[in-house]
């Protein structure tokens, strides 16, 4: 390693304060940006603030030793390389670093064609996770692209109903939020929600554009949009999420909905979640056949009924995350107006 790695970071653990001024100097000459920390917690603050490529750490520290440090970094979502290091030759932690995952394992004093060895091995490993995440990443993007062309597609055959796959999406994420969900768990519902609709490509223009009220025969046609839109979705296993919305969403809570009339937690939750959402969002858009709703106007509605929406069409303990969240879902719509406003 003769020039320096500028495009990687390393955080070097160590409590001796000779050995690591040393190896301080030893890797400043190898790397653009070197973090240093005293002992497993403060190593793990730094971890936690620079998101390093490369740790190199002691075992033996006060506070927190290395091995502990090493479990917390390894349940974060950052992935780094991870070299340990020690004056004892002692299987213990060479099998706890074993457990972690840890490749490399170098013992004191420092052998430096060894050091140097562990270091290349890592930034090699380390750029070829790169790669392969900015691959995955290219992909994920193509694949959100897919669904909200698709989403899009089947919204431009109904009347102008604005970023309204957008806005249920945004409505799904605050409620998943507020019930535990995890953050990545919320962003996937949110964005697969937008293919609730998806079947409506089926349904012909001039029906969901009717400004009075619809025929019985255009009412069953209507209604098999949710299961046009699990043939459009298809099997494929990344859209399981989207394929059970779509299919589910006009479901109720009481039995009343379609297309197969199930009740209570016979309707998977992800749609339960979005039977909200697509409610709300119905409700304050002006349609052919209804006017627009302000906010207050459609919580009244969605917590006390108007014998067309009533409560018992949702899951009652979603309905009360939504009286907790309900002033998001109007940030979200007035946020959207404001975006369409000024385009």
């Amino acid at each position: 390693m003769n020039e320096k790695t500028r495009d990687m970071s390393i955080l070097y653990v160590e409590d001796d304060v000779a050995i690591r001024e040393y190896m301080c100097g030893y890797l400043n000459n190898r790397f653009e940006r070197v973090l240093v920390a005293e002992n497993g917690a403060a190593g793990f603050d730094s971890f936690r603030k620079n998101a390093p490529d490369i740790v190199m750490t002691d075992v033996r520290m006060p506070v927190m030793d290395g091995l502990e440090m090493i479990r917390s970094i390894t349940k974060t979502n950052h992935k780094a390389a991870i070299i340990i290091t020690s004056a004892y030759d002692e299987s213990r932690y060479l099998l706890g670093a074993i457990e972690l995952g840890i490749s490399h394992y170098l013992l004191k004093p420092f052998d430096s064609c060894k050091v140097d060895a562990s270091l290349r091995h890592c930034i090699e490993s380390v750029r070829k996770a790169q790669s392969a995440r900015e691959r995955e990443n290219s992909v994920d993007e193509a694949f959100l692209y897919t669904i909200t062309s698709l989403a899009r597609a089947a919204e431009a055959n109904d009347e102008e109903t604005g970023n309204h796959i957008q806005r249920v999406g945004n409505y799904c994420a605050a409620i998943c939020r507020q019930i535990g969900y995890s953050d990545e768990m919320a962003e996937i519902i949110a964005q697969q929600s937008q293919l609730h609709d998806v079947g409506k490509i089926h349904i012909p223009p001039e029906t969901l554009k009717k400004p009075g009220q619809l025929t019985e025969a255009e009412m069953v046609l209507m209604r098999e949009h949710t299961i046009f839109g699990v043939k459009i979705i298809g099997n494929h296993p990344r859209l399981e999420i989207a394929r059970t919305i779509a299919q589910y969403h006009h479901e109720r809570w009481d039995g009343s909905g379609y297309p197969f009339g199930i009740c209570g937690t016979a309707i998977p939750m992800n749609a339960r979640i979005v039977t909200i959402a697509d409610t709300y969002d119905a409700l304050r858009n002006k349609r052919s056949y209804k006017p627009s709703l302000d906010h207050d106007a459609v919580c009244r509605i969605i917590m006390e009924g108007d014998g067309r929406t009533e409560p018992s069409h949702f899951d009652p303990d979603l309905l009360q995350t939504f009286k907790k969240t309900n002033r998001e879902f109007d940030e979200i719509y007035e946020q959207f107006a404001t975006v369409e406003s000024e385009s």
